[in-house]
């Protein structure tokens, strides 16, 4: 009767059907007494008939040795792997097939090591690149490490390897961080070590000789709550250790200037000014010069107003007629090259200079007609007038109304209808700046007249009671800064090219004085 097939205890499914295959090959073995021993050999059997062989079970054995060997180099490996990542493992998207737990949280660490998380504008500026290390602890690693190998022998039979089964494990690694934990992440990182700089709008900035656009600065500010929620999203599905950058995006993070350099409202108004300073005026001295004003020059006469919306330039009638009477004395011929005839006769004639023309240069009629080309936009050109009623008696007078004004001596006489109304001692410019304050010696007229105003220049800023321009910026007025005046005061402490005049004397002149009368000054 043949034996109930059991597994073989101690061996697996597959090992004892292996010993049960083998076995079943023989006869069931019969437990009744032993056969007898063969007979020793003989003589050959004759023709026709032929003598029972010995069986052999030698290679019975053999398999049997065979089946042990390997049910026992299963059950070595499969207690191996008891301590062990399966084969055909990933980890994180990275292979830890065969590798012990301690080996595999190695691997992670060192995976992680160089991957950045980068935080960015969408398809723009990059605002900052943090490691991945900073989200994610060698111990969150190893957590994630020790769970899946958990997960992986839990779920598995002791013999499970051998099925060539993959297990891929993707676990969360950033998932415990909360806005807040982000938020502080996010100060430290950006601004810890450097100040914070507000964004700044591009504006326009005069200065006395033009403007400029001075363009927007970004800074270093952003929306922390925004870049925050974008490190959020993208943290939360962090399983792969096999990138080298995990990218953050989002609208909208940085704090940026509302206002720059392309801004339509500001480039409009730079047009507006650049067309007013383009405006071509020349003026033309009928004596073959010729002179075109420069962007410069219509900038230091025009007064510019900016509102958010819009900016309107406008020339200023004085400084206007001031720039008309510094280029008259550049470039044209009159009162410059005259001879005055004294009144008082005791002084004899003054001659200026040879070559004289008997005429003096309206320059007040010049700067309004600079002003006028310059107000409508269109521009033109302006033809200084000249006044002749001071020739007088075939000698190049300048009537009985005038000042005459006497550099050596520093002295002032104010003639007012043939009488000598004012005589003063004065302080003209200074000798010692080597000619950039001298008083110019010439023929010239009272420009207009003005109280109560202030005197700017590079290093000064004075207040005068009066004020009469003669020869560009440089005219009457008085001084209170002095207490003495006359005498070489003006050869090392003169004034910057005007006549400084007591307050008593120039008060009586401002009087009794008006625009064009003549001053002549030798």
């Amino acid at each position: 009767m043949a034996n109930d097939k059991k597994p073989v205890p101690g061996f697996s499914g597959a090992a004892s059907k292996a010993l049960e295959t083998a076995f079943a090959a023989e006869p069931d073995i019969d437990t009744g007494p032993p056969e007898p021993a063969p007979d020793p050999p003989g003589p050959e059997t004759p023709s026709g008939g032929s003598a029972p062989r010995k069986r052999s079970r030698w290679w019975l054995w053999l398999l049997l040795a065979l089946v042990i060997i390997a049910a026992a180099g299963v059950g070595v490996t499969s207690w191996q792997y008891q301590s062990r990542f399966f084969p055909h493992t990933q980890l994180c998207g990275l292979d830890v097939s065969s590798l012990p737990l301690a080996e595999a949280e190695t691997l992670l660490a060192d995976a992680a090591e160089p991957v950045t998380v980068t935080l960015r504008e969408t398809g723009g500026t990059e605002i900052a690149a943090i490691p991945l290390t900073a989200f994610v602890s060698r111990d969150d690693l190893n957590a994630a490490a020790e769970a899946a190998f958990d997960r992986q022998h839990r779920e598995a039979g002791v013999f499970q390897w051998l099925t060539g089964q993959e297990y891929r494990f993707d676990p969360a690694l950033c998932g415990k961080w909360k806005t807040s934990g982000l938020l502080d992440l996010l100060r430290e990182t950006l601004y810890g070590t450097s100040p914070r700089v507000h964004p700044r709008d591009a504006y326009i900035q005069f200065s006395e000789t033009g403007y400029t656009l001075v363009p927007e600065e970004e800074g270093n500010l952003v929306e922390l709550r925004s870049c925050a929620d974008a490190l959020s999203a993208v943290l939360a599905g962090v399983s792969d250790l096999t990138v080298r950058e995990i990218a953050a995006e989002g609208e909208n993070l940085r704090i940026l200037p509302k206002i720059t350099a392309d801004d339509r409202r500001l480039q409009r108004r730079c047009e507006v000014m650049d067309a007013y300073l383009a405006t071509p005026v020349a003026l033309d001295f009928q004596n073959g010069n010729v002179y075109t004003l420069t962007p410069e020059d219509i900038w230091s006469v025009s007064d510019v107003t900016m509102t958010h919306t819009s900016v309107k330039c406008s020339p200023d009638p004085e400084r206007t007629a001031d720039l008309a009477a510094r280029l008259a004395g550049e470039y044209g011929d009159d009162g410059v090259y005259a001879k005055f005839r004294n009144v008082v006769p005791t002084r004899e004639l003054i001659y200026y200079r040879v070559g004289d023309k008997g005429w003096i240069m309206d320059r007040a009629a010049l700067g309004a007609e600079i002003a006028g080309l310059l107000a409508d936009g269109k521009g033109g050109t302006a033809v200084p007038t000249y006044d002749y009623t001071w020739y007088w008696e075939g000698y190049y007078n300048c009537g009985d109304t005038f000042v005459e004004i006497s550099i050596d001596n520093q002295y002032m006489w104010y003639f007012l209808n043939g009488k000598l109304l004012v005589e003063t001692p004065v302080v003209t410019g200074n000798l010692s700046t080597g000619g950039t304050d001298v008083t110019r010696r010439g023929f010239f007229r009272i420009y207009y007249m003005v109280t109560d105003v202030f005197l700017t220049g590079p290093t000064w800023h004075d207040h005068v009671d009066y004020w009469m321009p003669f020869d560009g910026g440089i005219g009457l007025h008085d001084s209170s800064w002095r207490d003495e005046y006359g005498g070489d005061i003006y050869i090392t402490d003169g004034s910057h090219g005007c006549i400084n005049t007591p307050l008593e004397a120039i008060g009586t002149i401002y009087n009794n004085i008006w625009d064009g009368v003549p001053v002549i000054v030798y």
